[in-house]
């Protein structure tokens, strides 16, 4: 939604019966007696607040100041007002629709209480209703908030990604493509990708949130992700780019090796995590102590070109591979 049509569904607004803050008030929706009650949240009622917010049944008074970090909403207050305007306990009331009283929690909370929201940052439903409202209504500092929070679980390398991105990476895919932040979809398709849904208490009912391309996308990238993995096992030391090869006295214990890195492990939750078993192998000096002989020297260095190489190839073409 752009900013123009946010701040005029916000001017077209149904008014709303003035009464004060709680209280039964006849449906504006239908002509039928059904009563809604709204209720104020007392995190965010101030008594010394100057405007109210009401947002499903819910129910926000607060300082007009803090909505300076809302383009659409300062800019809506800039304009001439009618004369009549409903109010809510002496203050102007402003009717958010489309939104819900959650989400806007979530943003008070983080105009009025920074350290507070920061210690929520890790909760994708915090950074989900969070990005959500500062893209709709344009708020610059809290979206990057909200983008910084969902890389640090989908980060721009999927060779960064850690077991946190595997939770909610499909409600992540199609919160990126919903609010425009590409920059978390290789690793969350990567992640979605390599788990195994009968392991998940949820059965992979989390896959409903994706788009049908979407879905295309992950299932076709499976295919091409299990390609790259079959070449690994059916020739582990064959290099796209090392004319060397290893020695024969070293090359069927480092086949073996290698085989035996990238054998999936059938108590785990996903399959074989590829990117993670190279970059162990990187962290744990690419040790080949387990191999059972002594291996050369020249295949030692052979062993880490091909993992650095694998690695990287790997790591590029994830974005490519889910197009």
């Amino acid at each position: 939604m752009s900013k123009s049509d946010a701040k005029l569904r916000l001017q077209r607004e149904e008014p709303y019966t003035k009464r004060r803050r709680i209280g039964p008030t006849k449906c504006n929706v239908c002509s039928s007696d059904s009563t809604i009650t709204h209720s104020h949240d007392s995190r965010f009622w101030f008594g010394d607040g100057d405007i109210v917010f009401r947002v499903q049944d819910s129910l926000f008074k607060v300082h007009r100041s803090k909505l300076r970090c809302s383009t659409v909403l300062w800019d809506m207050f800039e304009l001439p007002q009618p004369a009549q305007v409903d109010n809510v306990d002496g203050c102007p009331l402003v009717v958010m629709a489309g939104d819900t009283a959650k989400d806007w929690s979530t943003v008070f909370r983080w105009m009025y209480d920074p350290a507070g929201f920061a210690t929520q940052a890790g909760v994708f439903d915090v950074l989900a209703g969070a990005l959500r409202v500062a893209t709709k209504y344009d708020m610059p500092a809290l979206r990057e908030a909200a983008i910084q929070g969902l890389q640090f679980r989908w980060p721009l390398s999927p060779a960064s990604m850690t077991l946190n991105a595997f939770s909610n990476a499909a409600e992540a895919i199609s919160l990126a493509r919903e609010c425009d932040v590409p920059s978390i979809r290789p690793a969350a398709f990567y992640a979605l990708s390599i788990q195994r849904w009968s392991y998940d208490a949820e059965g992979g009912s989390s896959l409903l949130h994706l788009s049908p391309e979407d879905a295309r996308r992950l299932i076709c990238g499976q295919q091409l992700l299990n390609n790259f993995h079959l070449q690994i096992v059916i020739n582990p030391l064959v290099s796209e780019t090392e004319s060397t090869r290893t020695c024969d006295h070293c090359a069927s214990y480092m086949a073996d090796y290698w085989r035996r890195k990238f054998t999936p492990d059938d108590s785990s939750p996903h399959s074989c995590w590829m990117v993670k078993v190279l970059v162990d192998m990187i962290l744990n000096n690419f040790d080949l102590s387990d191999i059972g002989i002594q291996i050369c020297t020249p295949c030692q260095s052979y062993h880490r070109s091909l993992v650095y190489e694998r690695l990287t190839v790997l790591v590029k073409e994830i974005p490519m591979i889910f197009r």
